[in-house]
């Protein structure tokens, strides 16, 4: 399945960032850092087309917005090599043009041919707009204990990171049961508005407890093998 799409999916603190952890250290994977700028910049370039690589300016207005993305950094691409891609690849439409940046990113990791990823929690709210962009996409749902979801969220604030890409969480009982409430049924609609076969639910629990299954069944599901270097990400 080359340059296929796929999101993970599901509430802060769920086990998204293992998720993609795990898949992104397959060889024909690749899912970045977060970074929304899929739906960010949906609005000013959605109707991106197939001669607007020719543009200077379009270009130019589009890397711009793209660098100032929020953790755009975090991908450590030179921006230069970016134009020079659009210039080359020629996308032919808005999700093209996304997919370009992810393949750059991956080509740091000398991957190529492979499934593009994303995982952003704040996706939640948009994806209606991530499968209006990719009619095709698949999406991968983690579900976590609203309880184990509560403590964490409290855990992390209690943190006080200094970072500027802190997350800021709820820490009362009750609205965290109801973002956690809100989030599941948002994902839960979507998903009998979508075929069946382009989204596919797994627990964090079964995530931690049986790592091999889980990733084995999400690998199969994506027409790939998985193999064991996938759960020594953290060696990296």
């Amino acid at each position: 399945m080359a340059d296929s799409r796929v999101f993970i999916i599901g509430n802060p603190r769920s086990g998204t960032t293992l998720l993609r952890l795990i898949l992104t250290s397959h060889p024909a994977i690749v899912i970045p850092p977060e970074c929304g700028f899929i739906v960010w910049l949906f609005d000013r370039y959605g109707s991106w087309g197939d001669l607007d690589h020719q543009e200077p300016n379009r270009r130019s207005d589009f890397i711009n917005d793209l660098s100032r993305a929020r953790k755009f950094d975090s991908w450590g691409l030179d921006l230069n090599s970016i134009n020079n891609k659009i210039l080359t690849a020629k996308p032919k439409n808005y999700a093209e043009l996304c997919d370009l940046i992810y393949r750059c990113y991956g080509e740091k990791f000398k991957k190529r041919n492979t499934i593009l990823g994303d995982k952003n929690n704040f996706h939640v709210n948009h994806l209606e707009t991530l499968l209006q962009i990719y009619p095709d996409a698949r999406f991968i749902h983690i579900v976590r204990d609203g309880r184990d979801v509560a403590c964490s969220y409290r855990e992390v604030m209690a943190t006080r990171s200094k970072s500027p890409y802190a997350p800021k969480l709820e820490t009362r009982i009750d609205k965290i049961a109801q973002e956690w409430l809100d989030n599941t049924k948002r994902v839960e609609i979507f998903s009998k508005q979508i075929d069946n076969c382009c989204i596919e639910t797994v627990r964090y629990e079964d995530l931690v407890s049986a790592p091999a299954r889980v990733v084995g069944k999400e690998c199969e599901w994506l027409g790939l093998k998985h193999n064991d270097e996938m759960f020594s990400f953290y060696q990296e």
